[in-house]
């Protein structure tokens, strides 16, 4: 059972989330991921007429609320990333303590029942008609420049939303954005992220518009790099939705256009990509394009095109006639099939 009883439920989850940022240092992102998980486990509770009350933090109202998400159709992932966040949490007050010193919590309620099993499908990336389709869309230019800028930079949605207009600034003579990027765990690194000639082109347009001449001035620094309608910071939300959009108005019905899906596609330009002297991007310089820790991370974005598997299958044929020739048999067995 949760000690403290009577206490907000809320209260102990906003000192969770205080510590896990201030003392343990994790990421911003994860910080919104958890309270996102926990905001919706609060509206279950009260769409039940329950409290928010600490007492209510249990195993069976947890099982009940994943059983609530799977009935409104959400993924096995996306339950497992909110029960993963109660989980983090119910760690945290299982370590916090009261005032008479004893812990708020003395188990993880999410831990009292089998999570759904999660199949992890390959993401899917944009070909190149669909990337170009995507691109030629006519938008505003608050709009565009938050498009292109994801295209080009990789960056998240969440690490673009979160960047200010101070975060604009030149290094060796190059437009870059100085932002915090996602970190395993409770670590965040702050990333010098290059971006191209044409992008920052129009990113200064875009701000010479919102009459910000110089983005190190100290009176802007602190606004927002991305803003939507009525000049509010995008979120994520908001950004992701805007890239559905996007896609829906190129005419994409293979799938649906996701920040993330963007992430990927930009890997996949980067390895088409050539240096002046005709060498291809490397792994670790891919990798760290896209601002991974460890180029290890980078097996997920990997992906070929059609036509690649199409040569590679034809590279094979060709490789069956040599290994057949170099064994004595040069007839092809398969020729005729």
């Amino acid at each position: 059972m949760p000690r403290g009883a009577g206490k907000s439920l809320s209260k102990m989850v906003a000192e969770a989330l205080q510590y896990l940022g201030n003392v343990r240092n994790y990421a911003p992102m994860t910080i919104e991921n958890y309270e996102i998980s926990f905001d919706q486990f609060r509206q279950f509770l009260s769409a039940q007429g329950l409290p928010d009350d600490v007492r209510q933090f249990t195993g069976d109202n947890v099982f009940r609320f994943a059983e609530a998400l799977a009935a409104r159709k959400h993924k096995a992932s996306t339950i497992v990333i909110r029960l993963s966040g109660l989980s983090t949490l119910a760690q945290t007050l299982m370590k916090l303590k009261n005032g008479e010193d004893k812990a708020y919590l003395l188990q993880n309620p999410t831990r009292t029942f089998e999570w759904p099993t999660v199949d992890q499908p390959e993401t899917k990336f944009l070909l190149p008609e669909e990337l170009a389709a995507f691109l030629g869309v006519a938008c505003p230019l608050r709009e565009s420049i938050a498009r292109d800028l994801m295209v080009d930079t990789g960056l998240r949605c969440s690490e673009l939303c979160r960047a200010n207009v101070g975060d604009v600034i030149t290094v060796l003579g190059r437009t870059v954005l100085s932002v915090i990027v996602k970190g395993r765990g409770r670590r965040s690194r702050k990333r010098h992220i290059p971006v191209s000639g044409p992008v920052a082109t129009a990113l200064f347009e875009y701000l010479s518009l919102r009459g910000v001449s110089n983005p190190q001035e100290a009176t802007c620094r602190d606004e927002a790099l991305l803003v939507g309608g009525e000049n509010r910071r995008w979120k994520r939300t908001g950004l992701s939705a805007l890239m559905v959009r996007i896609g829906q108005k190129a005419g994409i019905s293979r799938l649906r256009v996701s920040a993330h899906k963007l992430r990927h596609t930009a890997n996949i330009v980067a390895r088409f990509a050539r240096r002046d002297d005709g060498s291809g991007l490397d792994r670790w310089t891919r990798s760290q394009l896209l601002s991974h820790a460890s180029p290890a991370s980078l097996d997920r974005y990997e992906h070929l095109l059609p036509d690649e598997l199409f040569e590679a299958r034809e590279a094979q044929r060709r490789g069956l006639a040599r290994y057949l020739g170099e064994s004595g048999r040069r007839d092809d067995p398969l020729a005729e099939k």
